[in-house]
């Protein structure tokens, strides 16, 4: 696993070295260029821009929409905030600061969040549920709060318990499930979901907010189900354990990014202009440390020592990256570089 982050860190230099060819600051991407380079399809970008006005690119003489990068820098904050649960519609008209404040806000890990007690789960879905209902084997740290064979189920019940993670069953997982998840969450309060899934389009998972929601492919043993909802708590504990005990400072969580893709970019482009090289060189470890942060925050934990190996290197990562944004800051102000 050690091998492959080396790996990602590599491949991220090599990302680093393409976009330093890329046209100036203020060049324009046509919207095939601008989805690959957000993530977003090319569909949803022209919604995004027709009914939301999420962002407004320029015309080219033929018609043609050209996204410069300030654009593509929103679409890919904004990106983030959906695919951890906000709503387009929500997100859409704020302003850059408003983003980044937002996304600040959403990726700070709440103690709160994290059980004192056994971990409570609800499970919707025939199968599960009667799989849970019949366990001989109980646990002290994992507690069954409700079960119910499909989510029309509860109907206007008002009694419901709050949980810590949502397991919901669907062996046909379709589009209209993801905001029935997001429904169902709210209303058992539950922090995160569990989806397990038989059939399902790339697409439709990839709708799944990653921040809130797991996923397994059936079939899938109970104690496989336990494992994993025990990994994402365990995860956290181990992330505050290591606020608690490692590190020492006036902060316990790294700030959230100070510069963004384009601000990089810009810094990295200006640097031969200068007797210093030192901002492009720190521009080259800002893009690796933001891109191994992101990475050792998705990556999959199998086990309790993956959780906490994981978590150890995101704070590092954080740790890291928010020491070289100071020494950066530093340069930025003796070589007197506007951004």
């Amino acid at each position: 696993m050690l091998c492959h982050s080396v790996k990602v860190l590599y491949n991220t230099n090599i990302i680093f070295n393409e976009i330093m060819f890329m046209t100036t600051p203020a060049a324009a991407y046509e919207i095939g260029k601008a989805s690959q380079l957000t993530g977003i399809s090319t569909d949803k970008l022209r919604i995004w821009e027709r009914r939301y006005a999420a962002v407004t690119p320029i015309r080219s003489g033929t018609g043609r929409r050209l996204y410069a990068n300030a654009d593509i820098s929103r679409l890919k904050i904004i990106k983030t905030l959906i695919d951890g649960g906000d709503s387009i519609s929500n997100v859409a008209t704020l302003s850059l600061e408003e983003l980044q404040s937002r996304v600040a806000e959403e990726t700070q890990i709440s103690q709160s969040d994290i059980p004192d007690g056994p971990i409570k789960i609800v499970t919707i879905g025939r199968s599960l549920s009667a799989k849970f209902s019949s366990d001989k084997d109980n646990n002290d740290d994992i507690e069954l709060a409700a079960s119910y064979n499909h989510p029309n189920s509860l109907g206007n019940e008002t009694d419901i318990p709050k949980v810590d993670i949502l397991i919901f069953e669907n062996s046909a997982l379709q589009e209209e499930n993801v905001q029935q998840i997001l429904d169902l969450m709210y209303r058992f309060n539950a922090s995160h979901a569990l989806v397990v899934y038989r059939f399902a389009s790339q697409e439709t998972l990839n709708r799944l907010p990653k921040s809130k929601c797991s996923i397994l492919q059936a079939p899938v043993d109970i104690n496989s189900i336990k494992d994993h909802c025990r990994s994402l708590f365990n995860k956290k504990n181990a992330l505050m354990s290591l606020y608690d005990n490692d590190f020492e400072g006036d902060f316990s969580i790294a700030p959230a990014r100070r510069y963004d893709d384009e601000a990089l970019v810009k810094i990295a482009e200006i640097s031969p202009l200068v007797k210093c090289e030192c901002p492009q060189h720190l521009a080259e470890l800002l893009f690796a440390l933001n891109s191994f942060e992101k990475y050792s925050s998705e990556c999959e934990s199998l086990n309790l020592e993956d959780a906490e190996l994981h978590a150890y290197l995101n704070n590092a990562a954080a740790r890291a990256r928010h020491i070289i944004e100071n020494a950066m800051e530093k340069v930025i102000e003796a070589e007197n570089i506007q951004i």
